[in-house]
């Protein structure tokens, strides 16, 4: 007979990764092993817990309820005086995980999945172990495989292929009473379609201790196995969608919903993150073997500006538009209109409040009016004689001018002088040579503001040029 179990100790529970998982299809089909195509009747029948089987030369158990005690398999008695109840139903299988009497000797147990896996897709995995006390040592090695095709190998071994799930180094199972979870995420590749259970260290990356001396097997380190799930557990991370805050407000970033480790792109670490400066934000939170990553932008709002003119006096008749459009504002003026422009036509002080939701800014302009008759005065005589008093000839202008042209002949009547600009002087030179005393003939022509009415007028008269 391989092996009888009696159970005692303490209840010890471990999960791998505490983050909450989503509940979906189990694609391991007879995960609690109560399914059987005929009930066993000795040890090393793994075989009839169908659609499981033995990968390997191992020899591995099947345990239900249904078998007669004296077959050693039976649930929850043993006929040696073992006791150990399933975690749910009334099946579970055994797998050696570890031995001193064979080097790297293991068990293993795989099924065929109902479903293949999806590439880059989140799975969470878990199983349940109980160490039977009728073995003497307890380790840490346990693990799952998942791969593309049937495994099957003609040894006794450990398997060399890396599982993606496995139980931390250095906690060694020893709750002979209750049931330890072993559980995680991984990302699949694609097409993996089989599982595979067992230990997948080898001796010298197993730990190992002993648990429980003098019992009936001296050299060896066994665990049983009940309810193994495995289910799509696709990741999803939000931390928000892209906001505006007003200067100096803070936001509290989240992404504690998922993952359990965090890696944000300012180098913070936690699940949260304090944000008091704009700019494009992401965090990558991490599940096991599994990644998913999220990100937002955040801008910051200034009150908004307001710039209206220096006060400034008009010509009666004349009006001015006062334009303050800023981007997303509001506007309230002194009249209490809220266009983002007002058209001022009369005397006054005109204010504007321009706003959004994080506060505002107020500007003031006082507008005067006044007679602008359009009068241009033309001298008739001028010295440029460098003394600084009346060196050059210039019409003095009283309004506001649209068009203007001046053009000053000698008495043959060739060009001297000739201007667009009413701010250009002649200072008595013709090609940067003095021009001669004597008379000289303007001519003048301008289009101006009289009192906010467009008037044009042309004149012409004598200049005499004294030195």
């Amino acid at each position: 007979m391989k092996r009888f179990i009696f159970i005692f100790s303490i209840t010890l529970f471990i999960s791998i990764l505490g983050n909450g998982k989503i509940q979906g299809q189990n694609l391991v089909p007879n995960p609690g092993f109560e399914q059987f195509s005929s009930c066993p009747v000795f040890a090393s029948q793994l075989n009839l817990a169908s659609p499981w089987f033995n990968p390997t030369l191992g020899t591995p158990e099947f345990f239900h309820g249904c078998a007669d005690i004296s077959s050693g398999v039976s649930v929850p008695y043993q006929f040696t005086g073992g006791y150990q109840p399933a975690r749910s139903g009334v099946g579970y299988i055994g797998v050696y995980v570890y031995r001193t009497d064979i080097p790297n000797m293991r068990e293993y147990a795989e099924i065929e999945l109902s479903d293949p896996l999806k590439a880059g897709t989140c799975y969470y995995f878990e199983m349940f172990v109980n160490q039977p006390n009728e073995h003497p040592l307890v380790s840490d090695g346990i693990g799952a495989l998942f791969v593309a095709g049937e495994l099957r190998v003609n040894t006794t071994v450990v398997l060399p292929q890396l599982p993606q799930i496995v139980n931390p180094s250095g906690n060694i199972i020893t709750d002979t009473a209750g049931w330890t979870k072993v559980s995680g995420y991984f990302t699949a590749l694609g097409g993996e379609d089989h599982l595979v259970i067992g230990n997948f260290r080898d001796d010298a990356h197993t730990q190992h201790q002993v648990f429980n001396p003098g019992v009936w097997y001296t050299n060896s380190a066994y665990l049983l196995i009940d309810d193994v799930l495995l289910e799509e557990s696709p990741l999803s991370l939000n931390i928000g969608i892209d906001t505006t805050l007003c200067r100096g407000q803070e936001i509290l970033l989240s992404a504690a919903s998922t993952g359990s480790s965090w890696f944000w792109n300012d180098g913070t670490t936690g699940p949260v993150n304090l944000v008091t400066h704009e700019g494009v934000y992401w965090v990558e939170a991490t599940l096991g073997g599994c990644r998913v990553r999220d990100s937002i932008r955040i801008g910051y709002l200034e009150t908004p500006p307001v710039h209206l003119p220096s006060d400034t006096a008009l010509c009666q008749g004349e009006e001015i538009l006062l334009d303050v459009f800023t981007w997303d504002a509001g506007y309230r003026w002194s009249d209490n209109s809220f266009n983002s422009y007002f058209l001022v036509s009369e005397p006054g002080t005109y204010s504007v409040y321009v706003y959004n939701r994080c506060g505002g800014n107020t500007d003031s302009v006082k507008v005067d009016y006044k007679d602008c008759h359009c009068e241009i005065t033309v001298p008739n005589v001028f010295t440029p004689n460098d003394d600084g008093i009346n060196d050059a000839f210039v019409p003095l202008i009283d309004c506001r001018l649209e068009q203007y042209s001046m053009t000053v002949f000698n008495r043959w009547g060739a060009i001297v002088f000739q201007t667009e600009d009413p701010g250009e002087v002649w200072d008595g030179t013709v090609h940067q040579t003095r021009a001669a005393e004597g008379t000289y003939f303007w001519s003048l022509s301008y289009t101006g503001r009289d009192n906010g009415k467009c008037t044009s007028l042309a004149q012409h008269g004598a200049l005499t040029l004294i030195r």
